[in-house]
């Protein structure tokens, strides 16, 4: 169930708003505000999916309330103003839609919320943990044990502080959906930059173990790493 904040200082759209969520069954109304600063005030004591919200609004404009949001729900932006389009963008909102809006086209946002609902719940295991299949056997790899992982051959080896653990993968699939802090440094080699215990151009060492780093992958490791550099 996705939970729908809707923010607007008109009360018919509102309302209106509020009539095209209750004909979706994955959807719900948690919230109505009529401005921003109540916006604000409800986001920080409920969790919210989806924000619906109005750009042209008195005190403080849907814009500047979002660039001022730090967990920022999936947004839609409602309007009747097409020209903040390319700031929307900028915001990585799902959807602009122009008012006056019908259903039809609502539905069509609701499409994409969902798509996006899904990228976000995904990437949020992957951020904790997910589990390799071995076999007919299961086995959980929790993100922060996870020190680097091996290709070999049509395998890859999961090395864990605790296990190590094979599975059938594709090395440039997990590339996909590992969390930011891991990089591919060798054609068979991602590593967990957070494990990383000393470096230079040629090679990693972590948890005792050397692992190299490829020219075709130097750059992109030392881009990831500089981040972390104390300045001199």
């Amino acid at each position: 169930m996705m939970r729908c904040l809707l923010v607007d200082d008109e009360p018919l759209a509102r309302q209106l708003l509020a009539d095209f969520v209750s004909k979706i069954a994955d959807m719900q109304v948690i919230g109505s505000c009529k401005n921003a600063l109540e916006a604000s005030l409800f986001l920080k004591e409920n969790e919210t999916d989806v924000l619906f919200l109005d750009i042209q609004m008195p005190d403080l404009n849907g814009l500047d309330f979002l660039q001022n949001v730090k967990q920022k729900p999936l947004t839609v932006l409602t309007t009747a103003y097409a020209e903040h389009a390319l700031k929307a963008y900028e915001l990585d909102v799902v959807d602009y839609l122009l008012k006056p809006f019908d259903f039809n086209r609502f539905y069509l946002c609701i499409e994409k919320l969902r798509s996006r609902q899904v990228s976000v719940n995904n990437e949020r295991q992957f951020n904790e943990f997910f589990f390799v299949k071995d076999g007919s056997t299961h086995h959980k790899v929790e993100i922060k044990q996870l020190q680097f992982i091996q290709g070999a051959k049509e395998y890859v080896i999961f090395y864990c502080t605790d296990k190590k653990v094979m599975g059938l993968y594709a090395m440039k699939e997990l590339e996909k959906h590992l969390p930011e802090n891991f990089v591919r440094v060798h054609i068979s080699y991602i590593i967990n930059v957070n494990a990383v215990n000393v470096y230079n151009k040629e090679s990693v060492s972590i948890a005792g173990k050397s692992i190299p780093i490829s020219q075709s992958y130097r750059e992109i490791f030392q881009r990831k790493v500089e981040q972390f550099k104390l300045k001199s």
